[in-house]
């Protein structure tokens, strides 16, 4: 069942809460369908993690330790994080996933805000 944008944007602080016992969070940004307001039944909620951290990290590293704190969540819809550090984010092209995200992407959380 599609979640509606508050109960999402409240499984998203939590995972925030939670990650941030490990790593500075900068920024989350939702993407994907519940960003573009057409989740379906069966949609995961899509996330870009923004940290300093992630220089020092190596993709799989990154998939890691986001994918292993998303599982934390108590919830029955999936996180699905992808992380970034703000030179990347902002240096992606169009065409690339980071490009959609600076194109259509909902900040749910900021910690400079």
């Amino acid at each position: 069942m599609a979640r509606k944008k508050n109960e999402i944007r409240r499984i998203i602080l939590n995972y925030v809460k939670e990650l941030q016992k490990r790593i500075t969070v900068n920024k989350v940004i939702l993407f994907g369908s519940y960003a573009y307001g057409n989740p379906t039944k069966s949609s995961d909620i899509d996330v870009a993690v923004i940290s300093d951290r992630f220089k020092k990290m190596d993709d799989i590293a990154r998939i890691m330790l986001l994918s292993d704190y998303a599982r934390r969540i108590k919830t029955d819809v999936d996180i699905d994080p992808i992380g970034f550090t703000e030179d990347e984010l902002e240096k992606s092209d169009y065409f690339e996933i980071g490009g959609e995200i600076l194109e259509k992407g909902v900040v749910v959380y900021n910690a400079n805000v």
